[in-house]
């Protein structure tokens, strides 16, 4: 984005998936196109909230089975006298699966920590009745295993969204979040995802998800085209960090 004003970049349009991404392209003074008149997007760039690579992450020339990652988590505020900043889960959906290339950005791999796991955000339908449906029938499937929370457009929301849920602006959706945590430790679960009493991958969770009525999409991302770490992996102070590094996700 950067380059754009110095005439590096020609023919480029943006698709935007959130406000923040729209408001850069615009102080860049890139064309910008809504996804309902692109009907093929060539490259997204996604920053996902963690993302795993699995087996031979840490290779020199990584080449990768598979990918996982989170996008759509909950973001802190800027400034107190601002509201949190949700996502457009479905507009962000709607871009991966016209894209023909799909690069994640992060900062770290969840790989040098542990298994990915944590809250997984799902867009759901937001009427009054129709939201509160598919999040019971959300809360009866993961019982045991995950909490199901409404976002509020406020900060410090209860499970129920508080005093002012969110809802989209076009009043088509609002969002739940999944929060997968041990209920006595009130933790992450060591292995990441679990289903059913048992451990599970992202894969078995976004499956689950997908199929209760009302639920439009999920926030987990199982298909790359490759991950670039800007800054480095594995833990401060070991020998795995290092980077900025590409690793490339094989084509299923």
């Amino acid at each position: 984005m950067d380059n754009y004003p110095r005439q590096s970049l020609t023919d480029v349009a943006v698709v935007p998936t959130g406000t923040l991404a729209a408001k850069e392209a615009a102080v860049a003074g890139v064309p910008i196109q809504s996804s309902d008149f692109a009907k093929v997007v060539d490259v997204t760039i996604l920053e996902p909230d963690e993302v795993s690579c699995g087996e031979g992450w840490d290779d020199d020339d990584a080449v990768v089975d598979g990918v996982v990652a989170i996008v759509g988590r909950a973001q802190a505020r800027p400034s107190i006298t601002l509201k949190p900043v949700q996502p457009n889960l479905p507009l962000t959906r709607e871009v991966l699966d016209k894209s023909r290339k799909v690069i994640l950005l992060t900062d770290a791999l969840q790989d040098a920590i542990g298994p990915i796991g944590g809250s997984v955000p799902v867009a759901i339908v937001a009427g009054a009745d129709a939201w509160e449906e598919c999040a019971e029938e959300l809360d009866d499937l993961l019982l045991g295993d995950a909490e199901v929370w409404r976002r509020g457009a406020e900060e410090g929301a209860n499970p129920r969204g508080g005093k002012v849920p969110y809802v989209s602006p076009d009043g088509s959706h609002t969002i739940v979040d999944l929060i997968f945590e041990n209920p006595l430790t009130k933790r992450r679960w060591d292995d990441g995802f679990v289903l059913f009493g048992k451990p599970a991958s992202a894969y078995q969770v976004a499956e689950e998800v997908s199929g209760v009525d009302g639920v439009l999409c999920h926030g987990v991302v199982t298909s790359a085209d490759a991950v670039v770490v800007a800054a480095g992996v594995g833990n401060a102070g070991d020998g795995a960090a290092r980077g900025p590094r590409e690793i490339t996700v094989k084509k299923r």
